[in-house]
């Protein structure tokens, strides 16, 4: 698909301290089909280098087309001064004016279908046209989602899973039919253990079935969480960013342990999980994969 990209003036009338660090922009289609986003672009950029993309996708609670929500949840965690200056890279907020997946309905395993809807797939379009326009290093694009966002994380990583070199899901759910197709993306997954607008058992499914190839994701459950608290653990927890950017595409996971502080809480892996030895497994008294989700 041939597509365009427009600049869009960027008003903030009301806008949060370095918001508008985050450009204002307008993807359109030669189809006419449109996608509000905001970009924050490397500080001091070094043109002999290129630089990680983290693509964000948010909530159902931030869709719209104000092009502004969507910055809401994930905006002030990229423009911190430690963050800006050890971590530089581009990122990526697309603004969907729905659901980011089909059929966004939990009470059983989500099915994945044979193309994404037009929002998730307009969001790969805008990163797409980023990958020319800009300085990106492909064996460093990075997915994050909250919720509905989350959702889509998880079926992009079933559908391109080559294309990404880790993903953080918050409170997601996806297929797992498909999800053995993750198996070689560092994933590192949060939940609320009493999340009732997405189980718990959802993420545990997701689990369970890369589990069953060998595969070990990390995993953080939030005891007493409810929904969002994934979110809010996620991003308060001073090992997720060098996490993230010490991953790359195709190279094997690098170990938590290594990039984190000795004193950093570190989270369950499945390997822990399948290990009744193992004190997280105690402390979290959950496993993944099991059935019972509450």
């Amino acid at each position: 698909m041939n597509l365009l990209v427009t600049a869009m003036s960027l008003v903030l009338l009301d806008a949060a301290p370095g918001e508008e660090q985050y450009a204002a922009h307008v993807f359109k289609s030669r189809e006419g089909a449109k996608m509000p986003y905001r970009l924050l672009k490397p500080a001091n950029q070094d043109q002999s280098k290129k630089y990680p993309i983290v693509l964000i996708l948010h909530g159902w609670g931030e869709r719209g087309t104000d092009n502004k929500a969507q910055l809401k949840m994930f905006g002030a965690a990229f423009l911190k001064a430690k963050a800006r200056e050890k971590f530089p890279c581009f990122v990526l907020l697309p603004q969907a004016d729905g659901s980011w997946i089909r059929n966004p309905k939990f009470e059983k395993p989500i099915s994945l279908t044979a193309k994404p809807n037009s929002n998730l797939q307009l969001a790969v379009d805008i990163l797409d046209s980023l990958l020319k326009s800009e300085r990106v290093d492909i064996n460093r694009i990075y997915l994050m989602g909250y919720s509905n966002g989350a959702c889509g994380v998880w079926e992009l990583l079933e559908r391109v899973p080559r294309r990404w070199a880790a993903a953080i899901p918050m409170a997601g759910a996806g297929d797992p039919a498909h999800a053995a197709a993750a198996k070689g993306v560092p994933i590192w997954a949060f939940h609320g253990a009493n999340d009732s607008t997405i189980p718990l058992e959802r993420m545990s499914e997701l689990m369970a079935a890369l589990r069953a190839v060998h595969a070990s994701p990390l995993y953080t459950i939030v005891p007493k969480g409810q929904h969002y608290d994934a979110k809010g653990k996620a991003l308060a927890d001073p090992s997720l960013l060098p996490w993230l950017f010490a991953q790359r595409r195709g190279k094997s996971a690098v170990p938590f342990d290594k990039i984190a502080s000795p004193s950093a809480k570190r989270p369950t892996s499945l390997d822990e999980a399948n290990d009744p030895n193992k004190t997280s497994n105690k402390r979290n008294g959950k496993v993944a994969g099991s059935k019972k989700a509450n």
